[in-house]
């Protein structure tokens, strides 16, 4: 119960994708998982790193791009829309 999820959003699944995109927030930090065939590399951001969170809407997919304080920037393309503004939305809060 110290670390439990809040939100997540997937990357939308079309039938040319080779790569697959995670997105999960839990009550202290968000966990972005990227997927390239068999590989899967992880960033890890905690909460108090986060200095703005955006969001793009597209028609079917949207982004999010998360800046950290020290100024890297971490971003997520093609997230079901629904989801993403969920994810959004915890981040704000």
């Amino acid at each position: 119960e110290y670390e439990s999820a809040r939100a997540i959003a997937v990357q939308r699944q079309f039938p040319f994708t080779l790569f697959s995109d995670i997105a999960l927030l839990t009550s202290h930090r968000l966990m972005v998982f990227r997927r390239f065939f068999t590989k899967v590399s992880m960033d890890d951001i905690n909460y108090v790193d986060f200095d703005d969170v955006r969001i793009q809407q597209g028609y079917f997919t949207s982004s999010i791009t998360v800046k950290c304080a020290n100024g890297r920037i971490f971003g997520i393309d093609k997230l079901i829309t629904d989801q993403a503004l969920n994810l959004y939305r915890h981040c704000q809060d």
